[in-house]
Protein backbone atom coordinates (compact mmCIF):
# COMPACT_ATOMS: atom_id res chain seq x y z
CA UNK A 1 0.00 0.00 0.00
CA UNK A 2 3.03 2.44 0.78
CA UNK A 3 4.34 1.98 -2.37
CA UNK A 4 1.00 3.01 -4.51
CA UNK A 5 0.46 6.06 -2.43
CA UNK A 6 4.06 6.85 -2.78
CA UNK A 7 3.45 6.39 -6.67
CA UNK A 8 0.70 8.46 -6.42
CA UNK A 9 1.84 11.36 -5.22
CA UNK A 10 4.75 10.94 -7.25
CA UNK A 11 2.62 11.30 -10.69
CA UNK A 12 0.50 14.05 -8.94
CA UNK A 13 3.59 16.12 -8.32
CA UNK A 14 4.77 15.40 -11.38
CA UNK A 15 1.32 17.01 -13.06
CA UNK A 16 1.79 19.64 -10.88
CA UNK A 17 5.65 20.93 -11.99
CA UNK A 18 4.73 19.78 -15.68
CA UNK A 19 1.65 22.17 -15.57
CA UNK A 20 2.01 25.71 -16.48
CA UNK A 21 1.23 28.35 -13.23
CA UNK A 22 -1.78 29.92 -13.80
CA UNK A 23 -3.90 32.66 -11.96
CA UNK A 24 -7.33 31.38 -11.79
CA UNK A 25 -8.85 34.19 -9.35
CA UNK A 26 -8.45 37.14 -11.56
CA UNK A 27 -11.43 39.24 -10.24
CA UNK A 28 -11.97 40.65 -6.52
CA UNK A 29 -15.46 39.78 -6.33
CA UNK A 30 -17.07 37.17 -3.62
CA UNK A 31 -17.66 33.88 -4.69
CA UNK A 32 -18.60 30.75 -3.93
CA UNK A 33 -17.66 26.63 -4.89
CA UNK A 34 -19.31 23.49 -4.53
CA UNK A 35 -17.54 19.94 -5.58
CA UNK A 36 -16.96 16.73 -5.22
CA UNK A 37 -13.61 14.73 -4.53
CA UNK A 38 -11.31 11.98 -3.27
CA UNK A 39 -9.18 10.84 -0.43
CA UNK A 40 -7.23 7.84 -0.42
CA UNK A 41 -4.33 7.36 2.15
CA UNK A 42 -3.38 5.86 5.53
CA UNK A 43 -4.24 6.49 8.75
CA UNK A 44 -4.66 4.90 12.30
CA UNK A 45 -7.01 4.90 15.31
CA UNK A 46 -3.45 5.29 17.24
CA UNK A 47 -4.91 2.31 20.45
CA UNK A 48 -2.34 2.36 23.24
CA UNK A 49 -2.44 0.52 26.05
CA UNK A 50 -0.23 -2.15 27.71
CA UNK A 51 1.72 -4.31 25.31
CA UNK A 52 -0.42 -2.76 22.26
CA UNK A 53 0.90 -2.10 18.83
CA UNK A 54 -1.09 -0.36 16.47
CA UNK A 55 -0.13 0.04 12.84
CA UNK A 56 -0.96 1.98 9.72
CA UNK A 57 -4.08 1.04 7.74
CA UNK A 58 -6.06 1.97 5.12
CA UNK A 59 -8.29 5.59 4.82
CA UNK A 60 -10.54 7.26 2.11
CA UNK A 61 -13.36 9.44 1.56
CA UNK A 62 -16.03 10.57 -0.74
CA UNK A 63 -16.00 14.78 -0.19
CA UNK A 64 -19.05 16.84 -0.69
CA UNK A 65 -17.36 20.49 -0.93
CA UNK A 66 -18.70 23.64 -0.37
CA UNK A 67 -16.93 26.99 0.06
CA UNK A 68 -17.48 30.30 0.45
CA UNK A 69 -14.41 32.83 -0.19
CA UNK A 70 -14.93 37.39 1.15
CA UNK A 71 -13.85 40.00 -1.38
CA UNK A 72 -10.72 40.67 -1.36
CA UNK A 73 -9.34 44.53 -1.90
CA UNK A 74 -6.81 43.63 -4.41
CA UNK A 75 -5.92 41.16 -6.88
CA UNK A 76 -2.18 40.45 -5.65
CA UNK A 77 -3.61 39.42 -2.10
CA UNK A 78 -5.03 35.99 -1.04
CA UNK A 79 -8.73 35.25 -1.40
CA UNK A 80 -9.72 34.34 2.57
CA UNK A 81 -12.69 32.38 2.84
CA UNK A 82 -14.28 29.06 4.63
CA UNK A 83 -14.82 25.43 3.39
CA UNK A 84 -17.05 23.07 4.90
CA UNK A 85 -19.21 20.07 3.22
CA UNK A 86 -20.13 16.43 4.16
CA UNK A 87 -17.81 13.49 3.94
CA UNK A 88 -18.04 9.54 3.75
CA UNK A 89 -15.26 8.57 5.33
CA UNK A 90 -13.62 4.82 5.62
CA UNK A 91 -10.54 4.08 7.91
CA UNK A 92 -8.77 0.87 9.57
CA UNK A 93 -6.04 -0.30 11.31
CA UNK A 94 -4.98 -3.33 13.10
CA UNK A 95 -3.60 -3.60 17.12
CA UNK A 96 -1.58 -6.08 17.99
CA UNK A 97 -0.78 -8.24 21.29
CA UNK A 98 2.17 -10.56 22.10
CA UNK A 99 0.03 -11.47 25.39
CA UNK A 100 -3.11 -10.44 26.91
CA UNK A 101 -3.51 -11.32 30.86
CA UNK A 102 -6.10 -10.08 32.34
CA UNK A 103 -7.53 -11.29 36.39
CA UNK A 104 -11.23 -10.26 37.51
CA UNK A 105 -13.64 -11.47 40.00
CA UNK A 106 -16.77 -12.58 40.28
CA UNK A 107 -19.14 -13.64 43.08
CA UNK A 108 -21.43 -17.22 42.78
CA UNK A 109 -24.06 -19.37 45.17
CA UNK A 110 -23.81 -22.95 46.16
CA UNK A 111 -27.02 -23.37 47.99
CA UNK A 112 -26.92 -20.70 49.80
CA UNK A 113 -23.37 -20.84 50.73
CA UNK A 114 -21.46 -17.48 48.61
CA UNK A 115 -18.15 -18.03 46.71
CA UNK A 116 -15.87 -15.69 45.40
CA UNK A 117 -14.21 -16.68 42.24
CA UNK A 118 -11.09 -14.98 40.76
CA UNK A 119 -10.90 -15.31 37.27
CA UNK A 120 -7.19 -15.28 35.13
CA UNK A 121 -7.74 -15.36 31.43
CA UNK A 122 -5.25 -15.22 28.74
CA UNK A 123 -4.34 -14.73 25.16
CA UNK A 124 -1.40 -15.09 23.10
CA UNK A 125 -0.58 -13.46 19.90
CA UNK A 126 -3.69 -11.72 19.53
CA UNK A 127 -3.89 -9.56 16.31
CA UNK A 128 -7.03 -7.53 15.62
CA UNK A 129 -8.14 -5.57 12.68
CA UNK A 130 -10.39 -2.07 13.38
CA UNK A 131 -12.80 -1.05 10.72
CA UNK A 132 -15.20 2.12 10.55
CA UNK A 133 -17.54 4.44 8.22
CA UNK A 134 -18.44 7.35 9.52
CA UNK A 135 -19.89 10.83 8.59
CA UNK A 136 -17.36 13.90 8.53
CA UNK A 137 -18.23 17.38 8.67
CA UNK A 138 -15.46 19.84 8.25
CA UNK A 139 -14.99 23.54 9.25
CA UNK A 140 -11.95 25.15 7.90
CA UNK A 141 -10.48 28.71 7.31
CA UNK A 142 -8.99 28.67 3.22
CA UNK A 143 -6.90 31.07 1.40
CA UNK A 144 -6.53 30.66 -2.15
CA UNK A 145 -3.68 32.73 -3.86
CA UNK A 146 -2.88 32.59 -7.69
CA UNK A 147 -3.58 28.28 -8.41
CA UNK A 148 -2.17 27.30 -4.85
CA UNK A 149 -4.64 26.67 -2.06
CA UNK A 150 -4.88 25.61 1.45
CA UNK A 151 -7.37 24.82 4.52
CA UNK A 152 -6.94 24.58 8.59
CA UNK A 153 -9.45 24.20 10.94
CA UNK A 154 -11.52 21.06 12.68
CA UNK A 155 -13.12 18.11 11.22
CA UNK A 156 -15.90 16.39 13.45
CA UNK A 157 -16.58 12.68 12.90
CA UNK A 158 -19.80 10.71 13.87
CA UNK A 159 -19.42 6.94 13.23
CA UNK A 160 -22.21 4.83 12.34
CA UNK A 161 -20.51 1.85 11.47
CA UNK A 162 -17.32 0.48 13.48
CA UNK A 163 -16.49 -3.52 13.40
CA UNK A 164 -13.38 -5.95 14.62
CA UNK A 165 -12.21 -9.34 13.71
CA UNK A 166 -9.70 -10.64 16.11
CA UNK A 167 -7.77 -13.61 15.71
CA UNK A 168 -5.35 -15.54 18.30
CA UNK A 169 -2.89 -18.61 18.60
CA UNK A 170 -3.83 -19.88 22.17
CA UNK A 171 -6.47 -18.96 25.21
CA UNK A 172 -6.74 -20.27 28.74
CA UNK A 173 -9.15 -19.26 31.52
CA UNK A 174 -8.19 -21.07 35.29
CA UNK A 175 -9.73 -20.05 38.30
CA UNK A 176 -9.54 -19.52 42.07
CA UNK A 177 -12.50 -20.62 44.46
CA UNK A 178 -12.68 -19.96 47.77
CA UNK A 179 -15.80 -19.22 50.49
CA UNK A 180 -13.37 -17.24 52.49
CA UNK A 181 -13.54 -20.01 55.15
CA UNK A 182 -13.01 -23.29 54.79
CA UNK A 183 -11.49 -23.48 51.32
CA UNK A 184 -9.48 -22.14 48.70
CA UNK A 185 -9.03 -24.00 45.43
CA UNK A 186 -7.57 -24.13 41.75
CA UNK A 187 -9.42 -25.27 38.94
CA UNK A 188 -7.99 -25.46 35.28
CA UNK A 189 -9.40 -27.28 32.23
CA UNK A 190 -12.96 -27.97 34.09
CA UNK A 191 -16.21 -27.95 32.83
CA UNK A 192 -17.31 -25.30 35.35
CA UNK A 193 -14.76 -22.96 33.09
CA UNK A 194 -16.52 -23.46 29.66
CA UNK A 195 -14.03 -22.94 26.95
CA UNK A 196 -12.84 -20.51 23.75
CA UNK A 197 -14.39 -22.29 20.94
CA UNK A 198 -12.51 -21.14 18.06
CA UNK A 199 -9.38 -18.66 17.63
CA UNK A 200 -10.93 -16.25 15.37
CA UNK A 201 -13.99 -13.81 16.04
CA UNK A 202 -15.82 -10.99 14.24
CA UNK A 203 -18.04 -8.26 15.75
CA UNK A 204 -18.72 -5.01 16.24
CA UNK A 205 -16.67 -2.54 17.84
CA UNK A 206 -18.14 -0.29 20.51
CA UNK A 207 -15.46 2.53 19.77
CA UNK A 208 -15.97 6.02 20.27
CA UNK A 209 -19.33 7.91 18.86
CA UNK A 210 -17.75 10.91 17.88
CA UNK A 211 -14.29 12.69 17.82
CA UNK A 212 -12.66 15.84 16.56
CA UNK A 213 -9.75 16.51 14.72
CA UNK A 214 -7.50 18.88 13.58
CA UNK A 215 -7.44 19.24 10.15
CA UNK A 216 -5.38 20.89 7.24
CA UNK A 217 -5.03 20.16 3.39
CA UNK A 218 -3.29 22.02 0.60
CA UNK A 219 -2.48 21.91 -3.30
CA UNK A 220 -2.89 22.69 -6.18
CA UNK A 221 -5.55 23.91 -8.76
CA UNK A 222 -5.73 23.56 -12.35
CA UNK A 223 -8.90 24.43 -14.68
CA UNK A 224 -10.20 22.22 -16.95
CA UNK A 225 -13.61 22.62 -18.80
CA UNK A 226 -13.94 25.58 -17.66
CA UNK A 227 -13.64 24.72 -13.27
CA UNK A 228 -11.40 23.81 -10.61
CA UNK A 229 -9.16 20.34 -10.93
CA UNK A 230 -8.28 20.79 -6.76
CA UNK A 231 -5.31 18.18 -6.33
CA UNK A 232 -3.35 18.35 -2.87
CA UNK A 233 -2.30 16.38 0.40
CA UNK A 234 -4.22 15.91 3.79
CA UNK A 235 -3.37 15.39 7.36
CA UNK A 236 -6.17 14.61 10.09
CA UNK A 237 -5.09 14.22 13.80
CA UNK A 238 -7.35 13.36 16.42
CA UNK A 239 -7.93 15.85 19.53
CA UNK A 240 -11.04 14.49 20.95
CA UNK A 241 -12.90 11.68 21.11
CA UNK A 242 -15.28 9.98 23.83
CA UNK A 243 -13.47 6.23 23.73
CA UNK A 244 -13.48 4.54 27.01
CA UNK A 245 -11.59 1.50 26.72
CA UNK A 246 -10.83 -1.02 29.85
CA UNK A 247 -14.93 -1.89 30.77
CA UNK A 248 -15.21 -5.08 29.79
CA UNK A 249 -12.73 -8.07 29.93
CA UNK A 250 -10.79 -9.45 27.17
CA UNK A 251 -12.01 -12.90 27.51
CA UNK A 252 -14.99 -12.82 29.85
CA UNK A 253 -16.47 -15.99 31.87
CA UNK A 254 -20.21 -16.33 33.03
CA UNK A 255 -20.42 -18.97 35.95
CA UNK A 256 -23.85 -19.41 36.02
CA UNK A 257 -24.22 -22.10 33.50
CA UNK A 258 -21.96 -25.20 33.22
CA UNK A 259 -20.55 -24.88 31.37
CA UNK A 260 -19.06 -21.53 32.21
CA UNK A 261 -20.42 -19.29 28.93
CA UNK A 262 -17.32 -17.94 27.71
CA UNK A 263 -17.33 -14.56 25.51
CA UNK A 264 -14.34 -12.89 23.77
CA UNK A 265 -14.12 -9.74 23.49
CA UNK A 266 -12.57 -6.47 21.21
CA UNK A 267 -8.86 -5.95 22.38
CA UNK A 268 -9.30 -2.74 21.45
CA UNK A 269 -12.17 -2.08 23.70
CA UNK A 270 -10.98 -4.34 26.72
CA UNK A 271 -7.06 -3.30 26.69
CA UNK A 272 -6.77 0.29 25.13
CA UNK A 273 -6.34 2.80 27.48
CA UNK A 274 -6.90 5.78 24.14
CA UNK A 275 -7.95 5.96 21.17
CA UNK A 276 -7.57 8.84 18.85
CA UNK A 277 -7.33 8.64 14.74
CA UNK A 278 -5.03 9.93 12.52
CA UNK A 279 -5.39 9.61 9.06
CA UNK A 280 -2.86 11.03 5.71
CA UNK A 281 -2.90 11.15 1.88
CA UNK A 282 -3.50 12.38 -1.10
CA UNK A 283 -6.80 14.02 -1.95
CA UNK A 284 -8.81 15.40 -5.64
CA UNK A 285 -11.75 17.72 -6.37
CA UNK A 286 -13.70 18.50 -9.06
CA UNK A 287 -14.84 22.38 -8.51
CA UNK A 288 -17.39 24.46 -9.84
CA UNK A 289 -17.36 28.20 -9.34
CA UNK A 290 -20.39 30.48 -8.34
CA UNK A 291 -20.24 33.84 -8.99
CA UNK A 292 -17.41 36.20 -8.72
CA UNK A 293 -13.75 35.51 -9.11
CA UNK A 294 -14.15 33.67 -12.28
CA UNK A 295 -11.12 31.69 -13.73
CA UNK A 296 -8.29 32.97 -16.30
CA UNK A 297 -10.23 31.22 -19.22
CA UNK A 298 -13.36 32.21 -18.65
CA UNK A 299 -11.92 36.01 -17.98
CA UNK A 300 -9.49 35.46 -21.29
CA UNK A 301 -12.39 34.61 -23.23
CA UNK A 302 -15.02 37.43 -22.02
CA UNK A 303 -12.18 39.98 -22.79
CA UNK A 304 -12.18 38.95 -26.58
CA UNK A 305 -15.82 38.89 -27.21
CA UNK A 306 -15.85 42.49 -25.71
CA UNK A 307 -12.65 43.56 -27.85
CA UNK A 308 -14.94 41.07 -30.90
CA UNK A 309 -17.89 42.56 -30.39
CA UNK A 310 -16.15 46.80 -30.06
CA UNK A 311 -14.50 46.48 -32.71
CA UNK A 312 -17.57 45.53 -34.85
CA UNK A 313 -19.98 48.55 -33.60
CA UNK A 314 -16.96 50.94 -34.24
CA UNK A 315 -16.97 49.84 -37.88
CA UNK A 316 -21.00 49.84 -37.67
CA UNK A 317 -21.02 53.32 -36.24
CA UNK A 318 -18.63 54.43 -39.00
CA UNK A 319 -21.29 54.09 -41.59
CA UNK A 320 -23.55 56.75 -39.47
CA UNK A 321 -24.16 59.99 -41.19
CA UNK A 322 -25.16 62.69 -39.65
Amino acid sequence: MKKIIISIVSLALASMASAQLKDLTTNTDKFQIVGAGLRVGGGSFMQKGDDLTASLGLNGAVDGVYGFYFPRSDKSKPYIGIRSGLSIAYGQNKVTASEVCQEYKLEANDNGRKLNITYKTGATNVEETNSQIAVEVPIMASAIYKCFWANLGARVGIPVISNYKQTFEKANVTAQVSDGVNFDMPIENSLALGKVDGTSFNDKLEGASFNVSLAFEGGYAMEVAGNWLMLGAYFNYGLVNNFEGGKINHIDCDPTTIPANVTVNSVTKSCADKMSEMSFGIKASYNWQLGGGKSSAKSSKSSKSSKSSGGKSAKKGAKIRF
